[in-house]
């Protein structure tokens, strides 16, 4: 983002707007931070540094994280726990190891 620094918003990409959207958060140092699909928009090398930094910024500054995310890949460099709601309801909870050892309850409620 260092080089947008000066660009007005208008003229940033929807990826890049994403991305100042979460550091703009990050940057806030909150206790939780709500993530809701941060990966839309954004192109996959950006993608695996935002998971680095996002779990970085987590540890060092002790930031509790909900994600809401479509992609299993950044979910799983981001999280330690795995919930899927349907309805409104929650249809699985567990870790990654629990998710990988249902594939027939997770196909249930996820499309892959």
């Amino acid at each position: 983002l260092v080089p947008l620094r000066d660009r007005p918003g208008s003229q940033m990409s929807g990826g890049q707007q994403q991305m100042l959207a979460v550091a703009r958060g990050i940057a806030s140092r909150p206790h939780v931070m709500l993530l809701d699909e941060p990966t839309e928009g954004l192109a996959p090398v950006i993608v695996a540094e935002l998971a680095r930094d996002v779990v970085a910024c987590c540890r060092d500054y002790g930031i509790g994280l909900l994600l809401a995310e479509q992609s299993i890949w950044f979910a799983r460099q981001c999280t330690d726990h795995v919930l899927i709601v349907d309805t409104g309801r929650i249809a699985f909870s567990g870790n990654w190891q629990d998710f990988d050892d249902n594939p027939d309850k997770i196909r249930k409620h996820l499309a892959f």
